[in-house]
């Protein structure tokens, strides 16, 4: 069934709207602009990315932002904080892991390296001021879960170097986690180390 032939939008005993519509005479008042456009005279503008990125005094103040967050993500990833090392009262503690792959199962080893004292605190430990340090590990797998708890090892730390260490199978293990405990007449402070087993 043909419906092009069905008129559309009046009323009973009114006659049918007829519209009409003639490009080119709508075009002879359109702007030089539009007329180029319908020409295909006007081609689109490419600026490039990094024109697109400085267009602007908003991009180019978003730019600057983006180039100044991720400034600050790298210097904190390579100069910040990290999660195997700390310094307690001119103590530098750092926890290593690594895996030993002689024997046919594998063994991981967790040790707590506790450095020389900083020299401002050199006089403070030592002479009767020792301090006891205690370090329980724990050995975690990929979903953080406690694999291994191993018993604590304790030593006695006068300034000097010295390492608190343990081995255990490796069971798919991940990650180790050190509680270190600090006891002495004017210390009584823990801290918590985390390192990935490195393979």
């Amino acid at each position: 069934m043909d419906f092009s032939d069905i008129p559309e939008g009046h009323a009973d005993g009114e006659e049918p709207l007829v519209f009409h519509y003639s490009r080119e005479r709508r075009l002879e008042h359109a702007p030089q602009i539009v007329r180029d456009y319908y020409d295909g005279k006007l081609t689109a503008f490419r600026p490039g990315l990094f024109k697109a990125l400085v267009a602007t005094k908003a991009n180019r103040f978003m730019l600057f932002a983006l180039v100044l967050c991720f400034c600050v993500v790298l210097f904190n990833a390579f100069f910040g904080p990290k999660e195997n090392s700390e310094t307690y009262r001119g103590i530098p503690l750092v926890l290593k892991t690594f895996r030993f792959a002689e024997s046919s199962a594998g063994e991981v080893f967790a040790v707590v390296e506790v450095g020389d004292a900083e020299k401002r605190y050199a006089d403070s430990y030592g002479n009767g001021n020792e301090v006891v340090i205690t370090a329980k590990f724990r050995f975690l797998d990929v979903d953080n879960q406690i694999v291994l708890d191993e018993a604590e090892k304790t030593a006695v730390y006068s300034g000097g170097k010295m390492s608190l260490g343990v081995k255990a199978q490796d069971f798919e293990l991940s990650s180790v986690e050190a509680l270190i405990l600090l006891r002495n007449a004017g210390i009584d402070a823990s801290v918590s180390l985390r390192a990935k087993i490195s393979r």
